[in-house]
């Protein structure tokens, strides 16, 4: 490498803000190779920071990153400097709220202070996730759900905190967040008089959705979506898959066999049933068939009669799709899965459009998915759109991963995330004015606002 390009990337490391040593441990193994070609030690008194922080890194030298530190000076209970480091990364600060408020409730005061303080740095998404997180503090659970960042949609259960902290503190740390969001808001453009559906409340607000399904309408993962959109409250319920074989020029790869199931669950997700490939019948639920190929495309259905599930104390219906032959999804030329409503399972045509209620392509790099989840008793279809892992060795069915379908279907179901109704509510509290009816609005906000992805991210996230 040129001597001139040699000082012109260590000139640049040089006069880098962030600690270089902590950034370079990302990438250990690459920086101590770039550090044999440059030669820092040629220019150790030019670029003294350069030279030292790659010095560090190949000498295997302990490096003090900011989060040692902060751990440390928590572990020490010296509150006063954890409190400096973390209001220097705002986005830590509310990771780390939660602990430093169970770990010292008596420095609860100088806490909140430093939260209105570093307030107007946070991203209003986090500002947002904080807000419900302690508006829900006071709630007992035995586990929460954890979503790894990917673009697959996984989801892991681990034990719940069993620290409390006050409710008080919790309330107050609500408020304070609203306070911030309300002050940010108020800077947008007013809006007047504003209605808000209260349905809105039922839908989680669309953060992130790299990991979601392409759908007809798509849905935050957790929404609360009505499932009767038809005069009259339907009697069945139709899910559909549609699949075409593989295309990788081998006859024996390519046959691709999907798998439509559903699983019943009582009240408390004990499992209450299945209708799938290997068990076609059941009380209130019946299977079109068990299609094993697809060179031409496929199809496979399953009717569920809402009474008489009901009357066998069936609450919730879980979809699942599952690969049989192991291909993911995503290398499948065509896949989805939906569902129609009925007044009667004979009514209308086998693959009615009309009908059709939700529609979602299946992409996911995985072999098992729960698209939906339905809630019998308030007649709402719950949008899960999460991946199974799947245990058994040879066949991946309902059958052999009850216990993970049931986990995760109670998970997501009590699944607490912050709604569109709390963000436009804070939104015409600060721009506006909220009003109790429609008529005398100058904004409506109704339930098919939840299903405007785009704006609500550029003009309500802000």
């Amino acid at each position: 490498m040129p001597r001139a390009l040699r000082r012109a990337l260590l000139g640049a490391l040089e006069n880098c803000n962030n600690s270089l040593e902590e950034d370079m441990l990302r990438h250990k193994s690459k920086w101590i190779r770039l550090g044999e070609i440059l030669h820092p030690g040629q220019y150790a008194e030019r670029f003294p920071r350069a030279f030292a922080a790659i010095s560090k890194l190949r000498k295997n030298q302990p490096i003090a990153t900011f989060a040692s530190k902060t751990e440390a000076a928590l572990k020490s209970n010296d509150w006063a400097k954890a409190l400096e480091l973390l209001k220097t990364r705002p986005g830590e600060f509310l990771r780390r709220l939660d602990v430093m408020l169970r770990r010292n409730p008596t420095a609860s005061v100088e806490i909140l202070n430093a939260l209105a303080s570093v307030g107007k740095d946070m991203a209003t998404p986090a500002l947002l996730n904080v807000h419900q997180h302690f508006h829900n503090r006071k709630a007992k659970a035995e586990t929460r759900c954890v979503f790894p960042k990917g673009t697959t949609s996984k989801m892991k259960v681990i034990p719940a905190v069993k620290e409390t902290i006050a409710t008080d503190v919790c309330e107050a740390v609500a408020a304070n967040v609203e306070t911030i969001l309300r002050e940010r808001f108020s800077k947008l453009e007013p809006l007047g008089k504003v209605f808000i559906d209260k349905n809105l409340a039922f839908y989680p607000i669309p953060f992130a959705q790299r990991s979601a399904s392409k759908a007809l309408r798509s849905l935050p993962r957790g929404s609360h979506a009505p499932l009767d959109t038809i005069k009259g409250k339907p009697e069945t319920l139709r899910f559909f898959i549609w699949w075409k074989n593989a295309d990788t020029g081998s006859e024996w790869d390519d046959r691709v066999d999907l798998d439509l199931s559903c699983q019943f669950l009582k009240s408390n997700f004990e499992e209450n049933g299945t209708v799938s490939y290997y068990n076609l019948r059941a009380i209130g639920g019946r299977h079109s068939g068990d299609i094993t190929d697809a060179p031409n495309g496929a199809a496979e259905f399953i009717d569920l009669n809402i009474p008489k599930l009901i009357e066998k104390g069936t609450r919730y219906v879980a979809a699942i799709v599952t690969s049989y032959t192991k291909q993911p999804y995503k290398d499948l030329p065509e896949c989805f899965m939906g569902w129609m409503t009925r007044h009667h399972d004979q009514e209308g045509q086998i693959f009615e459009p009309k009908t059709v209620k939700h529609k979602s392509d299946l992409t996911g790099d995985t072999k098992m998915v729960i698209p939906v989840l339905i809630d019998l008793k308030t007649r709402k279809a719950i949008w899960l759109d999460i991946s199974v892992g799947e245990q058994a060795r040879w066949a991946i069915n309902v059958e052999n991963n009850k216990t993970s379908i049931a986990l995760v279907c109670k998970n997501l179901a009590s699944l607490k995330k912050p709604s569109l109704h709390t963000l436009v509510r804070l939104h015409a509290e600060a721009r506006g004015e909220v009003v109790a009816t429609r008529e005398e609005a100058d904004v409506v906000f109704r339930q098919d606002f939840a299903y405007e992805n785009d704006k609500i991210a550029s003009e309500f996230l802000k």
